[in-house]
């Protein structure tokens, strides 16, 4: 007994998607670009859809004198809302719907199912988290020293890269897809793109950000290695007295990170309350450690310059004493009329360093 198993009648839209023709897609994509150049509050973009949908239009019987043309033009000109680089994803679709001469009130459904994913999903991928993450390269070039023309080239090329590359996929997926479009928003860069934007985002802000105030406030040396502790000091150098004294040179800023001080395999710095419960507390070790470094450093660099001036009257005696110090010394140099010296000072009980206009000799502690 024969069974005719014969192929079902294709549902339009469902079918497998015919070949767009590649002046077809190129006259698409570059009104895609302009689909806000009509935007208006009462229907939003839906006067750019229609536009981007026309040449596919003219494809209907007819031409663009019939019937069909000028319904399905008016069909695809109402209200409709997306987000402007994504709707090129319902563009895609609703061309081949029409194309395929699919029923108009299901077309109608399936546009304004389109408006709030397209919208949402849009406005997550691009402007929480491309934007951004394209900003923070372009203040991180800014850090490295890059002129603000390299800077703004930077920033202009790599989100174009970006958004470009987004408007030609969504066109080439929604002809793709047709009326089963919504495939095409599982996509993993559409689902899961902005969290992993976001994580990379999060490591440039660390890296920008304490650059890029560094070079604003005047800094000439490069700052590396970078500290994370910069990230946090860097609005205290940005505004305020601060950043007049780091400005002026009068002060400088440096930062210890206790994760330099850890001791184990992964740098821990915090642990567990003792006893157990919520939260966590810093280790006592490496603070303590990260402390004593810069205590240390401090009294390095504690030495300040100080100006002595003795007229021959003081050189009469073969002693000076240092203005900021308990030592003495014995300098054993014939008076002058004009003779001046340079004193360091400091707090420190095993070093004085001299630098004085004349030769010194025999300087001995008293």
């Amino acid at each position: 007994m024969h069974s005719d198993t014969g192929s079902m009648p294709a549902v339009p839209g469902l079918a497998s998607a015919p070949q767009m023709r590649a002046k077809l897609r190129l006259s698409i994509y570059l009104r895609c670009l302009a689909i806000q150049g009509s935007w208006n509050y009462e229907i939003l973009v839906g006067n750019g859809v229609g536009f981007c949908v026309e040449p596919a239009l003219r494809e209907l019987p007819g031409g663009v004198d019939g019937q069909p043309y000028r319904e399905a033009l008016a069909r695809q000109s109402v209200y409709f809302n997306a987000h402007p680089y994504l709707a090129a994803l319902a563009i895609g679709a609703l061309a081949r719907a029409e194309v395929e001469q699919v029923a108009p009130q299901r077309i109608e459904r399936f546009r304004t199912a389109l408006c709030g994913p397209l919208g949402s999903v849009g406005d997550r991928l691009v402007w929480a988290a491309w934007l951004p993450a394209c900003s923070l390269v372009a203040l991180l070039l800014f850090g490295l020293g890059a002129s603000a023309l390299a800077v703004v080239l930077g920033f202009l090329m790599l989100y174009n890269l970006g958004h470009l590359g987004l408007r030609d996929w969504a066109l080439r997926a929604g002809w793709r897809h047709g009326i089963r479009v919504a495939t095409a928003l599982g996509h993993p860069v559409l689902q899961h793109g902005p969290r992993y934007i976001g994580l990379v985002s999060a490591v440039l802000g660390g890296l920008a950000l304490p650059l890029a105030v560094h070079r604003a406030i005047g800094g000439t040396a490069p700052l590396t290695p970078i500290p994370v502790g910069v990230a946090v000091v860097t609005p205290l150098l940005a505004a305020g007295v601060i950043s007049r004294g780091v400005r002026e040179g009068v002060l400088s800023v440096e930062c210890f990170d206790p994760r330099s001080y850890a001791t184990d395999r992964h740098r821990t710095v915090d642990d567990r309350p003792f006893g157990g419960g919520p939260g966590m507390v810093l280790k006592v070790a490496p603070v303590a450690a990260a402390v004593a470094a810069a205590q240390a450093a401090w009294r390095a660099r504690s030495m300040k310059a100080s100006w002595a001036s003795w007229s021959p009257a003081n050189w009469s005696s073969s002693r000076a004493r240092a203005t900021s110090s308990s030592m003495s010394l014995k300098l054993g140099v014939p008076p002058t009329a004009s003779a001046k010296a340079w004193v360091l000072t400091t707090n420190s009980e095993n070093s004085m360093l001299f630098r004085a206009p004349m030769r010194l000799a025999n300087c001995t502690p008293a």
